[in-house]
């Protein structure tokens, strides 16, 4: 820009809006980052870094549009202002609405790009949930007979079998443990604890 003061608001203005570039740039490389460390393994992210990069972008994204919302304004001013002459510097403000609008274009994308990380992170958080309640229901599914057993053998009749049987109280026990154990095994097999 040429030494006038029109020229010195662009230069100002070009020096805040490639600060804005460069940090944007920043905050890709890193969220570039975060997704090849999801690849490899969704559990080494936390929430918490997904979140500050998303903040971080809104704030980026809110200076973005105010730089170009600013440039916009000079670039419509029909008539040059006390002071100011942007004629000989449309070349100049031509240039800097096109890095404010990269700047937004680049920010929009890593809006999408921050969404689908956090989906990720939230499937993976929803796929252990279940994982945790599938062992839950088969422990229910294990000790409900179990507890059928010892509801019927603790009912106080005068008459059970079992209980003038020598070694009832050691074929309960077994009844429980193989009822246990097959159900265990078959929940193996069928692919529960995988």
């Amino acid at each position: 820009p040429a030494p006038t003061a029109s020229g010195a608001l662009l230069s100002l203005l070009r020096f805040h809006i490639d600060r804005t570039s460069r940090a944007m740039r920043r905050l890709r490389t890193h969220i570039l980052k975060v997704d090849e460390i999801m690849d490899r393994n969704v559990g080494n992210v936390s929430i918490d870094v997904i979140i500050d990069a998303k903040d971080q972008l809104l704030r980026l994204l809110s200076v973005a549009e105010e730089q170009n919302e600013c440039l916009d304004a000079l670039a419509r001013a029909e008539s040059d202002t006390e002071g100011l002459c942007f004629t000989n510097l449309r070349g100049s403000l031509g240039v800097l609405i096109a890095t404010t609008s990269a700047t937004e274009r680049m920010a929009l994308r890593l809006e999408k790009q921050i969404a689908d990380l956090r989906q990720r992170y939230e499937g993976h958080q929803q796929e252990k949930i279940n994982r945790r309640l599938a062992v839950l229901t088969v422990l229910s599914a294990v000790f409900l007979p179990l507890t059928l057993f010892s509801g019927i053998w603790g009912m106080n009749f005068s008459y059970m079998p079992e209980l003038s049987n020598p070694y009832g109280y050691f074929l309960a026990l077994f009844l429980m443990f193989a009822t246990a154990t097959s159900m265990i095994i078959y929940f193996w097999r069928s692919g529960w604890f995988d």
